[in-house]
């Protein structure tokens, strides 16, 4: 979205003095067209596994510590570092996936040693093929056994909210 990374939000909750940010994600890939031809068309050569009928949400609350003890509320996660990079490959063009913007985005925020990876487990070919070739380009931050979570795995797909609701999870 436009804040880039969650490190943009926080910059925005300071600049603004602001409380903290609500960060919401939603996608809804139902409607009565859709389950029409998913039940009365195949797969096609260009998706084997079309996207399930499906819905998600997710929401956040992005704060500093000193806002958190003062609502009472728990942390339940501390932002290390956060950083976007746009490919050039997306679903309207016919770039080839490289992976070359996650292999940035790895190198510029995971440390030297990952433990865990949200959200990579499923999600199209594009998103495998990306992942697989940047990690394959910093394996040596990844710890043998590291733990790879795919919240989509076990509610279905997520849409455009799988990024939101991975963070969250």
């Amino acid at each position: 979205g436009p804040f880039g990374s969650l490190d943009a939000v926080m910059d925005r909750v300071r600049r603004e003095r602001a409380d903290g940010v609500l960060v919401v994600a939603a996608d809804s890939f139902i409607s009565t067209e859709y389950l029409t031809h998913y039940a009365t068309h195949g797969p096609s050569h260009w998706m084997t596994w079309p996207p399930s009928p499906s819905e998600g949400a997710a929401a956040m609350v992005v704060t500093d510590p000193t806002t958190a003890a003062r609502w009472k509320a728990p942390i339940l996660g501390h932002l290390g570092r956060s950083l976007t990079k746009a490919s050039a490959s997306n679903d309207d063009n016919d770039e080839i996936v490289d992976g070359g913007a996650l292999t940035e985005v790895l190198r510029g925020v995971a440390g030297p040693t990952v433990h865990y990876v949200f959200g990579q487990g499923s999600g199209g070919n594009l998103r495998a093929r990306a992942w697989l070739l940047a990690m394959g380009r910093t394996a040596e931050r990844f710890r043998k056994g590291h733990d790879e979570i795919d919240l989509e795995s076990f509610v279905g797909s997520l849409g455009a909210a799988a990024g939101l609701g991975n963070a969250v999870y």
